[in-house]
């Protein structure tokens, strides 16, 4: 018995040995790892300081941010403070504008080419004051939103200022429409600051401020187009929309966007792991995903809690791979093309989670998941931006000569400085006047095929162009 005993004791002692020295060795060999990872990015220029991703400050009598009104309306969509928040008139509009929309199955779906009714602008008679200090202060030269950039906790960040942008950018995209006939001045301030909200967006390191300064933009183009297809903008008027569309750099703001979702997201998220070792439940919740989502077997969980602190240092490696390596050089910002390599890379690791039971792997695959739908968007939506840089200076020409112009370069330089390529082939972009004198206009898209300036529908009756299939095109509306 007693030499069992001593047996049994020298064998727990071994394997103790052995797991001690295992961690030891994973947690020197991570620690290795992460050190040479760093050395070979920024041997090649990268920068790990958060610090160099933070946009500089701005003078807060400059910054539409932190005007008064837009505190106000800040304050107005702020649902933590309950009975206490103030009321806005111009959202109080917006209720009703969207209730009259619905009745009437009016809403601006512009991208399809179909011309539809506006809102009464009588609906923002109440909104005129808000809609005055909104004017009054859209000169400023920036709009930067304010932001924590020292939280340890990133993931459990509040943004509480998009959910207000999005709305804001409605209101202003009604209000444009509605005054577009009687008061055009007015309608072209509500464009600029929409703008205004999507260039300051676009500037932020972080990757919903992309998508939010996506759909932003989009309601800004409605009233654009509309005026357009109706022939309501002066030269003037769309050389000045020409100027502000240039300034929204989608392309910069997807580099941008993923590099601070890597140091700010990723590789404070997994330092803040190391440290706390939260239970599945608890770091769930705080990315927003469920329990099943995150860990697909019980071996997950108990890796996570027992695992190696070394393997979350292995972990940060892999993500210097993906991020650096296969998300940002699929788009060119030197060259303004997608690579469709490295975006079929991004699907392929989007359906199959690198292959990992450890939960730091699964981490990187779940918080790349989508990476590939982010760039349809962003890229699509700059493809509309260039489209309607375009579109107005072909709208320019047509009324300084009474007609469109044979090919797009007969544009340059008056009509606009320079004419922008397809941004899925590195190509022209694909134009025709038509026999009935007007014009079709349109990237191939991400099929890469030319379908003639066809637009393909989702099923989805709430989603309408199909990114992956057909022509981006800029929707003219049926005569």
């Amino acid at each position: 018995m007693k030499r069992w005993l001593k047996r049994a004791g020298m064998a727990f002692g071994v394997l103790t040995l052995l797991i001690v020295a295992f961690y030891l060795e994973e947690n020197w060999r991570g620690a290795r790892l992460w050190a040479e990872t760093k050395a070979q990015y920024e041997a090649k220029g990268f920068n790990f300081d958060p610090k160099s991703l933070i946009p500089p400050p701005v003078p807060d009598e400059q910054n539409f941010a932190k005007s008064e009104i837009w505190l106000h309306l800040l304050a107005a969509k702020d649902e933590s403070k309950g009975k206490d928040r103030p009321k806005s008139t111009l959202f109080e509009a917006k209720k009703e504008v969207q209730e009259w929309q619905f009745k009437n199955k009016a809403f601006p779906h512009w991208e399809i080419g179909q011309i539809f009714t506006a809102p009464a602008l009588s609906f923002f008679d109440s909104a005129q004051n808000e809609l005055k200090q909104l004017y009054g202060t859209s000169d400023r030269l920036w709009c930067q939103f304010p932001t924590d950039w020292g939280d340890e906790k990133p993931f459990s960040a509040r943004m509480p200022e998009l959910n207000t942008v999005h709305y804001l950018a409605q209101v202003l995209q009604a209000h444009a429409l509605s005054a577009m006939s009687a008061k055009p001045g007015m309608a072209i301030q509500d464009i600029s600051l929409c703008l205004k909200l999507a260039e300051g967006c676009s500037d932020n390191p972080i990757l919903i401020y992309s998508l939010v300064s996506c759909s932003t933009t989009r309601m800004a183009l409605a009233p654009i187009w509309l005026g357009i297809e109706t022939h309501k903008w002066k030269d003037q008027q769309l050389a000045g929309f020409q100027r502000q569309l240039a300034q929204i750099d989608l392309l910069k703001s997807y580099h941008l966007a993923y590099q601070g979702s890597f140091v700010f997201y990723f590789i404070k998220t997994a330092d803040w792991m190391k440290a706390h070792r939260l239970p599945a439940s608890g770091i769930a919740r705080h990315l927003g995903i469920g329990d099943g989502q995150f860990y697909n077997s019980r071996l997950s969980r108990i890796l996570f809690i027992i695992g190696p602190s070394g393997w979350y240092d292995m972990t940060k490696s892999q993500a210097a791979r993906v991020y650096l390596d296969t998300i940002l050089p699929t788009i060119n910002i030197e060259t303004r093309q997608v690579d469709y390599s490295l975006r079929k890379r991004l699907l392929q690791n989007e359906s199959n989670p690198f292959n990992s039971y450890l939960p730091t792997t699964l981490l990187l695959a779940f918080m790349t998941e989508g990476t590939s739908g982010c760039i349809e968007k962003i890229v699509m939506t700059q493809n509309y931006l260039d489209l309607a840089q375009l579109a107005c200076g072909l709208e320019r020409y047509r009324l300084a000569n009474g007609k469109y112009p044979a090919t797009l370069a007969e544009l340059e330089p008056k009509f606009i400085e320079r004419v922008p390529h397809d941004l899925c082939t590195g190509e022209p972009l694909h134009y025709r006047v038509e026999s009935d004198g007007n014009y079709a206009l349109y990237s191939v898209g991400f099929n890469s095929v030319d379908d003639g300036g066809k637009i393909v529908m989702r099923n989805e009756s709430f989603s309408l162009v199909d990114l992956k299939q057909g022509d981006w095109v800029w929707p003219r509306s049926k005569k």
